[in-house]
C-alpha cells in the first residue's frame, strides 16, 4: 500500500514549471491578441481563428485558444468594442512579448505555428524530467502532508474503484469592490480531466446570490466530480480545474472549461512537438501523438502547469473584457497502486483554493475521497426525528461504524442548515450531537448524515414541524 500524491496550483515552487506556465501564458496572451485583432481590424490582421490548433502541419480535435477568445469578443455588446481596443493598447507588455517571441501579429499563419518550439523549451530535458524529478515537482506545488496512519485501511482489502473531487464550503472574505453596490452573486464553473486525458465540464453553478463580508456557504461534503476507474492501469491521475466568476454574463462555466481543455492540450502538444528532443523519458511518456492519454505524475503535472496558465490568463483576458472571474485553480492527484491511501485514510486533508480579485477574497474548501466498494457509517435511526425551527436539541442517531467520525451534517437543501453545536461518538453504533435549527424554518426535510474516513453515511431523513 502506498501514498496518494497531491498537487494544486495554490503555490508552484518549481523554477522549471514556473519557466513553463510563464512562457505558455505568454504565447497564450499574444495568440489572443492576433484573434482580437483580426475582429477589430480584418483587412490589417489576416489570421482567422479556427476551430483546432495543434503542432506544425497536424490538425486536432480541440478549439484553439485563439478560437474560444474570438467566440468571446463576438459575444459582446458591440458597444463594448472600443473599450477592449483601448484595454489592449494600455498594455505595453504586449507588444514586448511579440518581439521577444518574434511574432508577426499581422500574419495568416497562427502565432504557435511561427515559434520553434524546440527552441524556445529547451530547457525541457531528461534532466529536468524523470521519474525521480516530476514526483518531486508534485510535491513543490502542494505543500500538502498526507493524514497519519490512525485508521489504517487493509491493503489486501477491496481494490479503489474510483475518486471523488469533494466540496465543503465557500467563503467570502471580503467581497468585490464597489461594496456599497451590492452583494456579490458568485458562481462556480471549471474543467475536469479522467486518467484517460478526456475533459469535461464542470457545470456552472450558482453558490450565493448575496455573498457580505464573513459570509460562508457550507455544503455537506457535496462531490463536484466523480471519476471511476474502467481498467487496472496504474499510475492513474486526475485533475479539477475551479473558477468563481461574479455573474453578468451567461456561459462562463463553458468558456472556462473550453479554455482549460485547450490550454492542456496545448501543453501536451508542445511537448509532444518536443519529442525525443526533450529526453528519452518524456518522449516515452507522450507517446507523439496529441490527444493520446498522459498518466501518472507527468499527467498530473500538466494539470497543473494549465491551471496555473489559465489563471493568468483569465486574469488578463477579465482585464481586457472587463469580467469579473477570479483566476483559476487547479488540485491533480496522482495513484500508483489499487490499494493506495492517503495515509492510510480513504480522505485526504482538506484543502483551500484561494480567489483573489476585483478588490475581493474568496476561499473553497474541498478534499478527494477514494472510493472502494462501500464499508464506511451507515444510520439506522434519528431520535428525536423532528424538531421545531429555533429549536435546540440533543439528538441521538444510531447506526453502524461510527468509531473515528469526523463530522455530523443536518442539511436542508433548500434553505439554512441546522448548525451542530458538537457531537461525540459514544460506541461505533451510536453518536451524541447538539443542534439547533434554524429559526426562519417553519416546515422543511434535513439531510442527516454522519462523516468518517472511510466513508459519507447516505442520508437519513429529519424534520421540522
Amino acid at each position: 500500500m502506498s501514498n496518494a500524491i497531491l498537487g494544486n496550483t495554490v503555490q508552484i515552487n518549481n523554477h522549471e514549471l514556473t519557466k513553463i506556465v510563464d512562457l505558455v501564458t505568454e504565447i497564450a496572451k499574444v495568440s489572443s491578441v492576433q484573434a482580437l485583432n483580426s475582429r477589430l481590424n480584418p483587412d490589417t490582421y489576416k489570421f482567422r481563428p479556427v476551430k483546432t490548433s495543434g503542432r506544425k502541419g497536424k490538425a486536432t480535435s480541440y478549439p484553439s485558444i485563439a478560437s474560444i477568445v474570438a467566440d468571446r469578443f463576438d459575444k459582446l455588446d458591440p458597444a463594448l468594442h472600443k473599450s477592449v481596443r483601448l484595454n489592449l493598447g494600455r498594455d505595453e507588455s504586449l507588444t514586448k512579448s511579440i518581439r521577444s517571441l518574434g511574432i508577426n501579429i499581422e500574419s495568416s499563419q497562427s502565432v504557435f505555428d511561427q515559434i520553434d518550439l524546440r527552441t524556445r523549451f529547451n530547457f525541457i530535458n531528461d534532466q529536468t524530467f524523470n521519474d525521480v524529478t516530476v514526483p518531486k515537482m508534485l510535491s513543490e506545488c502542494s505543500g500538502i502532508q498526507a493524514l497519519p496512519v490512525s485508521l489504517p485501511v487493509n491493503g489486501n482489502g477491496p481494490a479503489n474503484t474510483g475518486v471523488n473531487f469533494r466540496i465543503y464550503k465557500v467563503t467570502c472574505v471580503d467581497e468585490t469592490d464597489p461594496e456599497n453596490g451590492g452583494h456579490d452573486k458568485i458562481s462556480w464553473g471549471g474543467a475536469a480531466t479522467n486518467d484517460k486525458g478526456e475533459a469535461s465540464i464542470i457545470p456552472e453553478y450558482r453558490v450565493s446570490d448575496g455573498f457580505d463580508d464573513g459570509d460562508v456557504v457550507s455544503f455537506p461534503p457535496t462531490t463536484l466530480k466523480t471519476f471511476n476507474f474502467t481498467d487496472n492501469a496504474y499510475p492513474k491521475s486526475f485533475s479539477v480545474m475551479l473558477t468563481l466568476a461574479e455573474i453578468d454574463w451567461g456561459g462562463f462555466g463553458t468558456y472556462i472549461a473550453d479554455l482549460y481543455a485547450s490550454i492542456r492540450t496545448q501543453v501536451t502538444a508542445i511537448l509532444s512537438a518536443l519529442g525525443t528532443a526533450a529526453g528519452a523519458w518524456i518522449g516515452a511518456q507522450i507517446g507523439g501523438t496529441v490527444g493520446t492519454a498522459i498518466a501518472g505524475p507527468l499527467g498530473a503535472i500538466i494539470g497543473i502547469i494549465a491551471g496555473a496558465i489559465l489563471g493568468a490568463l483569465i486574469t488578463w483576458l477579465s482585464q481586457v473584457f472587463n469580467d469579473d472571474v477570479f483566476p483559476a485553480q487547479a488540485s491533480a492527484i496522482v495513484l500508483n497502486t489499487s490499494s493506495d491511501t492517503f495515509g492510510g485514510s480513504l480522505v485526504s486533508p482538506r484543502m483551500y483554493f484561494p480567489y483573489s480579485g476585483f478588490g475581493g477574497e474568496y476561499q473553497v474548501e474541498y478534499d478527494w475521497q477514494i472510493v472502494r466498494p462501500y464499508d464506511g457509517p451507515t444510520i439506522v435511526n434519528v431520535n428525536p426525528s423532528s424538531g421545531h425551527g429555533g429549536e435546540t436539541l440533543s439528538v441521538t442517531i444510531t447506526g453502524t461504524k461510527f468509531t473515528g467520525a469526523t463530522g455530523v451534517f443536518f442539511f436542508n437543501p433548500t434553505s439554512s442548515s441546522a448548525i451542530v453545536n458538537s457531537f461525540h461518538v459514544d460506541s461505533s453504533t451510536q453518536i451524541t450531537a447538539n443542534i439547533v435549527l434554524p429559526a426562519n424554518v417553519f416546515f422543511g426535510l434535513f439531510l442527516v448524515s454522519v462523516v468518517s474516513p472511510h466513508g459519507m453515511a447516505p442520508f437519513f431523513h429529519f424534520y421540522v414541524v
